[in-house]
């Protein structure tokens, strides 16, 4: 009984010294740790059951757009391209350059002048790329 009280105090002593401390930091480090360690856990868990895949059409997109030579950051470029503008399928926009510009311009008109000058930059890196500086 003797050895278990002893224990206690020093479980006691871990979290909470006696060094003057007003807050101990020890218990709060503990529970952070852990609390990492468990959302981890259960992302590895989801990872691993969801196997990597991703949805058709972004797939689909993907392979289409390697192949004719885009670069992943024009490939996201293009994604988000398609996700702000409400495409179910970022495929239309490799469809031709009149869809490409369109959406392009829509979207650049909700943005400020910095970034619509970038993106349309971007875009036309792309479609000189897609359909040859038209």
């Amino acid at each position: 009984m003797l050895t278990l009280a002893y224990r206690a105090d020093e479980i006691m002593k871990f979290f909470w010294p006696q060094d003057g401390q007003t807050l101990p930091l020890r218990p709060v480090l503990v529970v952070l740790t852990l609390l990492a360690g468990v959302c981890g856990g259960v992302w590895c868990v989801k990872a691993i059951r969801r196997g990597g895949r991703r949805s058709e059409p972004v797939r689909l997109f993907n392979q289409a757009a390697s192949r004719l030579g885009l670069s992943w950051s024009q490939q996201w470029t293009l994604y988000r391209i398609a996700q702000r503008r409400g495409l179910s399928n970022p495929m239309t926009l490799l469809v031709c350059d009149a869809v490409l510009t369109f959406h392009t311009d829509q979207l650049a008109q909700d943005m400020g002048a910095g970034a619509a000058a970038h993106l349309q930059r971007q875009v036309a890196a792309i479609r000189d790329r897609l359909f040859g500086g038209t």
